[in-house]
């Protein structure tokens, strides 16, 4: 059952664009669609200096409705007024988009919506990756010409996402369906070393018609909880393998023991021993 579970978990984690939801029944040649055909299963409205807008998720059926408002829905549409519906995300032949929890600043009702300085508008949803964790979508509308400008259905798993300016900062957070405790050595005695993912930042920006985005060594520094067991934030970005060029860390896992209080991060998911791969507060 472990091999079956860490199998999964692996293909989930590194083939990105599959889902595990149930596919929707969608009708032949559905998926460049009218949307004044496609059924609205949940909606909600937003407003933005003056101009209001609605935002739809829907299938071309009614027969899986519930079953859709768990795993999502393969179609999401915007309409300003009487304008023509159009579309937020390409159409996919399988059901995984969902609204994500709005905070009170939200500029729409039933999912986040951030207003940039410009009037650009930053709309984010879930793409459903049950049974695991959810992945952040997000889109970039421009209101005042009634355009999408770049949308991503699979930026990371994270949840909880801050504006700053353009920019969009989250958190990577995903937890292995088969951790275990681990064997090591350290300072000459065997002790329990337990597994987790590097849960490192993010950003996200627009850049022309592109969704940019690339891990935050600072922001990582500062924010994810590892800071108090090295002696500089030059230390820690070796320690985890920061890539300047490429912008993102070389680690994915990282292994913690008690007593005493350390951690070690690693490329491959498992643990060394010897006091040199450690680093303790």
């Amino acid at each position: 059952m472990t091999k079956l579970l860490a199998a999964i978990f692996a293909l989930n984690a590194f083939l990105p664009s599959y889902s595990f939801a149930r596919k929707a029944k969608i009708v032949e040649n559905s998926l460049n669609p009218d949307y004044s055909k496609t059924i609205s299963l949940q909606k909600t409205t937003c407003a933005v200096n003056g101009k209001s807008f609605e935002i739809f998720l829907g299938a071309t059926t009614k027969d899986d409705s519930e079953e859709l408002s768990a795993s999502g829905y393969p179609f999401v549409w915007l309409r300003q007024g009487k304008s023509k519906s159009i579309g937020v995300f390409p159409a996919k032949e399988y059901n995984e988009l969902l609204f994500m929890a709005p905070k009170k600043t939200s500029a729409c009702k039933a999912t986040q919506a951030f207003v940039q300085p410009n009037g650009i508008v930053t709309l984010l949803f879930r793409t459903s990756g049950r049974p695991f964790s959810d992945y952040l979508a997000m889109a970039f509308y421009d209101p005042a010409e009634n355009k999408i400008l770049a949308s991503e259905r699979r930026i990371a798993k994270a949840s909880n996402v801050e504006q700053q300016a353009t920019d969009y900062v989250f958190q990577f957070d995903d937890s292995p369906s088969d951790a275990v405790d681990n064997i090591a050595t350290l300072r000459g005695k065997r002790i329990n070393a337990t597994e987790a993912m590097f849960k490192y930042f993010m950003r996200a920006s627009l850049r022309d018609d592109t969704i940019v985005v690339t891990q935050d060594p600072e922001l990582t520094w500062e924010r994810a909880g590892y800071k108090a067991y090295f002696k500089s934030q030059t230390e820690f970005e070796k320690a985890f393998g920061w890539n300047a060029t490429l912008r993102k860390f070389d680690s994915v896992w990282v292994y913690s023991t008690s007593n005493p209080d350390c951690i070690q991060a690693r490329v491959e998911r498992s643990v060394i021993s010897g006091d040199k791969n450690w680093f303790c507060k």
